[in-house]
């Protein structure tokens, strides 16, 4: 009997012993994994904060491009009226010649 009393506290001993191996271990896999995650979080967070800083860019450079649009829109509306006019009054003509043919108070001649 004192040498099963005695192999029972050797077994008890050695559980003891991978018990606390294992809690080592865990705590170490803890450890790694909170490090993990840390270095996680800080990568988002930099690319957070670089990509914000390129729109803040990207954003500043478009203001830039609508302001001397806008400088320029100006002049455009000015040359779409002048083409317009000048397009309207050559159909007018075209229109007043074709009716000018049809009705048969010109007479086109070709030599």
């Amino acid at each position: 009997m004192a040498d099963q009393l005695g192999v029972i506290l050797e077994r008890i001993d050695e559980l003891k012993a991978d018990v606390s191996e294992l809690k080592k271990e865990l705590r170490c896999t803890q450890d790694a994994f909170t490090a993990f995650k840390m270095a996680e979080i800080e990568k988002l967070v930099t690319m957070d904060t670089s990509g914000t800083a390129s729109a803040k860019a990207r954003i500043a450079d478009l203001e830039k491009r609508i302001q001397e649009i806008e400088k320029i829109l100006p002049q455009l509306v000015m040359l779409s009226r002048s083409v317009t006019l000048i397009g309207g009054l050559l159909v007018a003509s075209v229109f007043g010649l074709l009716w000018a043919v049809f009705t048969h108070q010109v007479t086109v001649i070709f030599p």
